[in-house]
């Protein structure tokens, strides 16, 4: 899993593509997951690269800041808050806090499958239910469908909730290890967000949010972003303690399929993030 604990800053100076009496200024991360000093090593190295590829006309100067086709060439910058061990010590998934300050869960033992709601329009699923009522046919809604999909791939075990903005699919009945093609095939047979995928491959993890969005629950974004300086730090936990005290009061989804019990390797963490969820509650999605 690729979640760094270690990060580091270096800025990188160089002309603007647009008018080069203007200087701009690039910041280039560099990330470990063994200590500080690495991760400050990684840094110059990147900013040195930067300077190099952007002196030579090539990669900055089409806009492309990355080489390659790699979207999500840099991991989640985030704070690991919590972390889960098996029984032989190895890490098989923790808590960090992303971006805007919702907690998420990162693991490459737990198949989690996020499935957002498709967008349709209003007119056109209205002629559509009237069209299928008056030829005496029903139209199966997106959750009936991830239902009965669930219920049809032989010999797995899953279990199926409802979000605010759509649906989340674990996978039960048995661990993997690692995003591999088994793992990958599995999530293609649901209609998954194919950048969702990607981000898998990338991250080699998968990872579910655990507590609700700020601006679903009338709260900022956090003040700053991780790692924070010390300056930051005060206002932060500020923000921290509204967000909290706020989110308590909602839950990230509700069970509505799967009544088996996870196989023995996967039971901490399906019952961290249902723990965490709130999904026995029953507290309003955000």
């Amino acid at each position: 899993m690729k979640v760094p604990r270690f990060w580091h800053c270096e800025w990188v100076k160089v002309p603007s593509k647009f008018d080069p009496q203007v200087s701009w200024h690039i910041p280039r991360w560099g990330w470990s997951g063994e200590s500080l000093e690495a991760a400050k090593q990684a840094a110059i190295e990147r900013a040195t690269a930067t300077k190099q590829r952007w002196s030579l006309g090539t990669a900055e100067k089409v806009g492309r800041w990355y080489l390659g086709n790699s979207y999500f060439v840099q991991p989640p910058r985030e704070e690991i808050l919590q972390e889960l061990a098996d029984d032989s010590g190895e890490i098989e998934g923790w808590v960090s806090r992303n971006r805007y300050g919702v907690l998420v869960l990162n693991t490459d033992r737990l198949v989690m499958i996020d499935i957002d709601r498709k967008k349709v329009h209003t007119l056109t699923s209205f002629v559509k239910k009237n069209v299928l009522g008056w030829l005496g046919q029903s139209q199966e809604s997106e959750e009936e469908k991830l239902l009965r999909l669930c219920q049809e791939i032989k010999d797995e075990s899953f279990r199926l909730y409802r979000t605010f903005a759509g649906w989340r699919v674990l996978l039960l009945s048995r661990s993997v290890r690692g995003v591999d093609d088994n793992s990958l095939e599995l999530l293609r047979r649901f209609p998954v967000d194919p950048l969702y995928v990607k981000l898998c491959q990338q991250q080699r993890c998968f990872r579910a949010r655990l507590t609700a969005k700020p601006w679903r629950i009338s709260v900022e974004r956090p003040p700053c972003t991780f790692p924070r300086g010390e300056a930051m730090e005060g206002e932060f936990r500020r923000w921290e303690a509204e967000y909290n005290q706020a989110a308590v009061g909602f839950r990230v989804c509700e069970r509505i399929y799967g009544d088996d019990e996870p196989c023995e390797q996967l039971k901490k963490l399906v019952a961290l993030h249902d723990q965490l969820c709130q999904v026995n509650s029953t507290l309003p999605l955000a």
